[in-house]
């Protein structure tokens, strides 16, 4: 079992010049997390390059404590590429799921689709 990210579910703001923008934010006791978000997608290389800031704050002091900052690049493929590699390398897909785990932890797990960003694939050897 692995999971990879399919490229036909990218969102089409990530091939934008100025790429797809967004947060995230948490709060455990006297921390706030910030992390904001900058995602740019080649669809010519299939690759996502995601830019995260993260700023930690103390919520009583009101003052920044930490801050960094991460890429991560990501190759991503389609079910059917997905499929081929895995054949490729002697193993045989046995299904693709839709990773999402908020709806894994409801014991909702459905099969993934063309719009399923974060796949779940199954595979054993052939």
């Amino acid at each position: 079992m692995f999971e990879f990210w399919q490229n036909s579910a990218v969102l089409p703001a990530a091939t934008g010049k100025s790429g797809m923008k967004s947060w995230d934010m948490a709060e455990t006791g006297d921390r706030r997390i910030v992390r904001l978000n900058l995602s740019r997608y080649d669809p010519h290389t299939n690759v996502l390059d995601v830019k995260f800031d993260f700023y930690i704050m103390d919520r009583r002091k009101k003052e920044l404590v930490d801050e960094f900052s991460e890429t991560h690049r990501v190759k991503t493929y389609s079910i059917s590429q997905m499929r081929a590699l895995l054949e490729h390398h002697g193993l045989k897909a046995l299904a693709f799921y839709d990773a999402d785990l908020a709806r894994a932890e409801k014991g909702d797990v459905a099969p993934a689709s063309f719009s399923t960003f974060r796949v779940m694939a199954v595979a054993r050897p052939a």
